[in-house]
């Protein structure tokens, strides 16, 4: 924590998007997206004047190559980035506000270590194995400049040497004899590292899966499900009074089917990187491979015919009796939280305030599929993050294999006779 006492938390600065629109130095007054990085400069209190070094090469980098390069660096201190919180370790909350969201870290030193936080020699060694644990680079600088002896406190310094000892075995590190001379090596380095953070990011791997959850709460991408369609051929046992009972079961039969033959299929995005996602807008697409195939999420079950739609035509014909308005199906695209039929299929769209680092969620609501032959859906997750500045597009897929099977009308609907009795009786009371 760099010497500091003071309880601190997060505040606005710190949580700066990774993608955001910043204003162009290119004389134009256009705003442009860039991709931030975060470089947290960590170091004991007898460094002040290096700290301030770092803060203005940082900036003359973004002077020189924020626009041109589309990307910007943000540097991180305790003493700007934080504030005050009552109730925690002040360590802990300072690497919750700034280093567990870091991407690199600058570490100071010069006469001092720090002051020790209970789990580390001092805040400032904890934050650099904190990061360098999280395999995100760490710049380390020792000043060889003469101090005055008098300031000198013999304890911090060999605390330091130890540190020093641990620490040029495990990495690259460097000295500096002046001011200028660190303001020069870092400049330059900090080139190195910027282009290696650009290249370790186009080859990491997604920091999102999205599957479906299976029994034992695993993630998979592709499934296969069987459906048993049940068929009921044999109606000769139904009375045929006034013509109307075989009609009234088969009715009957046909909702009975319709109800217990939609699959559900729990869907998840999860977060599998080390950094959290903030701000998530998700849109999911799904498309399926036979005409007839049904996607619901049960909000209306009792507007059957809606789930069958193809296209927002349709489903505005059906809801209105009436042609399509060019404006209500424009926005029904921007609809969220609501499932709808679109030409390709269906979209859903949600948001999420945000997904924690190795955390999952279900998706709400829940979705059915049903389809009266075998049918394959596809479906497709765009999600979008402030803390990434392009949208990520993730796949499933559901294989549904449908067969159909000849059931007993007394195995399928045990009680049809009562049933039937009910709704005679129902609609006599009625008629009278």
């Amino acid at each position: 924590m760099s010497g500091s006492p003071v309880l601190l938390e997060s505040v606005r600065d710190a949580q700066t998007p990774m993608s955001t629109d910043i204003l162009s130095n290119g004389g134009d007054g256009m705003a442009y997206d860039s991709r931030v990085f975060r470089i947290v400069i960590a170091s004991p209190s007898d460094v002040e004047e290096e700290r301030e070094d770092a803060v203005r090469v940082i900036q003359s980098w973004n002077d020189l190559h924020s626009y041109s390069r589309k990307v910007t660096l943000l540097a991180l201190r305790w003493e700007t980035h934080t504030a005050p919180e009552y109730g925690a370790r002040p360590q802990e909350v300072v690497n919750r506000a700034i280093i567990d969201e870091c991407d690199m870290l600058v570490g100071i030193f010069w006469t001092r270590i720090g002051t020790p936080t209970g789990s580390a020699a001092s805040g400032t060694i904890e934050e650099i194995e904190r990061v360098g644990t999280a395999h995100k680079p760490v710049m380390l600088y020792f000043s060889r400049v003469g101090a005055d002896p008098e300031q000198i406190d013999s304890g911090q310094i060999e605390r330091l040497k130890k540190f020093k000892l641990q620490t040029y075995p495990n990495g690259l590190v460097e000295s500096y004899k002046s001011r200028t001379e660190f303001r020069d090596k870092f400049a330059r380095q900090l080139e190195l590292k910027v282009r290696d953070l650009q290249r370790r990011e186009a080859c990491a791997p997604l920091p999102l899966s999205f599957g479906f959850l299976d029994k034992s709460n695993s993630l998979e991408g592709k499934r296969f499900e069987s459906l048993e369609l049940p068929r009921v051929a044999d109606f000769s046992h139904v009375p045929q009074e006034r013509g109307e009972r075989r009609s009234a079961v088969e009715s009957l039969v046909a909702q009975c089917i319709h109800a217990r033959t939609f699959v559900p299929i729990p869907l998840v995005l999860a977060n599998t990187s080390s950094s959290g996602l903030r701000h998530l807008y998700v849109e999911l697409s799904i498309s399926a491979s036979c005409p007839d195939a049904e996607v619901t999420d049960f909000t209306n079950p009792t507007d059957n015919f809606l789930w069958r739609c193809r296209s927002a035509a349709e489903h505005f014909r059906l809801v209105s009796g009436g042609p399509p308005d060019p404006l209500n199906l424009q926005l029904a695209q921007f609809e969220v939280n609501e499932l709808c039929a679109v030409a390709s299929g269906w979209r859903l769209a949600f948001e999420w305030e945000a997904l924690q680092s190795q955390r999952r969620r279900v998706i709400n609501p829940v979705l059915y599929v049903k389809a009266r032959r075998s049918t394959e859906f596809s479906l497709a997750a765009k999600v979008f993050s402030d803390t990434h500045p392009e949208p990520f597009i993730l796949h499933a897929t559901l294989s549904l294999q449908v067969t159909e099977v000849d059931v007993e009308l007394g195995h399928l609907l045990p009680n049809w006779a009562t049933i039937l009795e009910e709704e005679t009786e129902r609609r006599s009371g009625g008629s009278r």
